[in-house]
């Protein structure tokens, strides 16, 4: 095909491949569909060296994201047990 280099074809094919499979595996694990994409775009813009540093740069703000909304949520989960409000009071310090 005149303008079209096969080069391009395969990248093109490649992300439309990237897509519908993110997509696939979008119950599995949320944030994939966004890490497939951004890598398959990575690497049909910039080439094997930036998708490496894409990758580590996805990897790291998906890790800070997670621990920062994870963590609170973990620390609550965690929290020790507070006392039953019949057989300790009503939960304003104060007994029946």
């Amino acid at each position: 095909m005149p303008g079209i280099d096969v080069l391009e074809l395969i990248g093109g094919g490649l992300a439309i491949l990237g897509i519908f499979t993110a997509f696939m595996v979008w119950a599995i694990f949320p944030l994939l569909p966004f890490i497939l994409m951004g890598t398959v775009y990575a690497l049909i813009r910039y080439g094997v060296p930036a998708l490496g540093r894409a990758a580590l740069a996805v990897e790291h703000g998906t890790i800070a994201g997670v621990r920062w909304i994870l963590h609170p949520l973990a620390v609550w989960a965690l929290r020790g047990p507070e006392p039953a409000t019949a057989r300790y009071g009503d939960g304003r310090g104060r007994r029946r």
